[in-house]
């Protein structure tokens, strides 16, 4: 789902929290890391991002780790607009060397990891996907 949480609304909160879990504890933080990645370059993205994307020059959005899912914030014109992600309808693939695609619900974005610490925060991303959900063999 995307939202737009330039206005501080409670309904849409509420919805990122019931489909994905509250924001990560502080005291979590410190024992799991990095919650939020540094700021990442797009790429690439399908026609409905770019469309949201069409006045905003800088290009670059953040991950945020939720306990079932991820957040992609980003800028459209003077919104903040969050692609919500559960786990078990994200998909990682890269692309290219640094080049990460994130792809669920028919909806992707390409982002380039420049830095090691950015690249670590997408391996923790994944051993959480892969903790978070269950195999089918059990």
């Amino acid at each position: 789902m995307l939202y737009n949480t330039s206005f501080s609304e409670a309904y849409g909160t509420q919805r990122i929290d019931r489909e994905i879990g509250p924001a990560i504890p502080l005291d979590q933080r410190f024992t799991l890391g990095e919650s939020i990645s540094s700021p990442l370059k797009i790429v690439s993205c399908c026609v409905r991002f770019q469309n949201l994307m069409l006045f905003n020059t800088s290009k670059k959005c953040h991950l945020e780790m939720r306990p079932q899912g991820i957040l992609v914030h980003f800028q459209s014109m003077q919104m903040c607009m969050v692609w919500c992600i559960p786990f078990y309808k994200l998909k990682i693939t890269r692309a290219q060397y640094g080049v990460y695609t994130l792809r669920a619900n028919g909806r992707y974005i390409s982002i380039h990891v420049e830095k090691e610490d950015a690249e670590a925060y997408l391996k923790r991303l994944l051993e959480r996907k892969a903790d978070s959900t269950t195999s089918f063999w059990g």
